[in-house]
């Protein structure tokens, strides 16, 4: 995979570079280096805490998000070539989960802290009105079901807002999301998306979360302390 001057190249230009112009077999092997890469970089980013991986640019976000757009570059390769696309248990996942999107009706999240410094975090984000809003919880009783502020999520509508969910790939998310033990655990995790038919998809962790957790929470308006 090239990276030009720090930058990564487009899918346009990775399907020009590696695909154009080779057999299927060449194809489809071009394909699984790529998903290799992102299950290396994911390993890297998500199961070991503040990971050497976040120290390099662009980063690991980037590229994998990239990476996907590559694979979603060489799906459309395939199709005009007349030839089978393998798609993955994650591919089906990330399009099952954003055939959805339109149905979410919550997103709860909350984050635990152990130690006296920090304060819980509880929000939900209702998506049941016109405006999508953040609604808040008194931090120090996480389990009070009392709101604490509702504001709505400004500079963005609704359906813009969903449109933007869909590029973060929730739907390649693992449940679980731990990197440490216990003992050195200093804060838990738990987010609960809820559909209009009362359906759910959770997850969960400690002090590591999806690759791309803060553009989730930046989208979402969910100030979260420094991971």
């Amino acid at each position: 995979m090239k990276i030009r001057e720090g930058m990564l190249i487009t899918p346009e230009e990775y399907v020009a570079e590696n695909l154009w112009g080779k057999t299927r077999e060449a194809a489809v092997k071009k394909v699984e280096e790529l998903r290799d890469m992102i299950k290396q970089l994911r390993s890297a980013v998500e199961e070991e805490k503040r990971s050497e991986e976040w120290k390099w640019r662009p980063f690991p976000s980037v590229r994998i998000s990239a990476y996907y757009d590559f694979i979603e570059a060489a799906k459309t390769y395939f199709e005009a070539q007349g030839w089978e696309f393998e798609q993955t248990a994650e591919d089906i996942g990330e399009k099952e989960f954003n055939d959805r999107i339109e149905q979410i009706v919550y997103i709860d999240f909350d984050l635990f802290n152990h130690g006296i410094w920090v304060d819980d975090v509880r929000r939900r984000i209702d998506f049941g009105g016109r405006y999508v809003e953040v609604v808040s919880y008194y931090p120090f009783y996480p389990d009070d079901d009392t709101e604490y502020g509702r504001v709505t999520l400004k500079g963005k509508t609704k359906s813009e807002i969903l449109e933007e969910l869909r590029d973060i790939r929730i739907g390649r998310w693992k449940p679980e999301y731990y990197c440490v033990n216990e003992r050195e655990s200093f804060s838990d995790w738990a987010l609960t998306i809820t559909f209009s038919d009362g359906t759910e998809k959770k997850f969960k962790g400690d002090e590591c979360f999806p690759y791309n957790f803060r553009i989730f929470t930046d989208l979402l308006e969910i100030t979260l302390f420094e991971y």
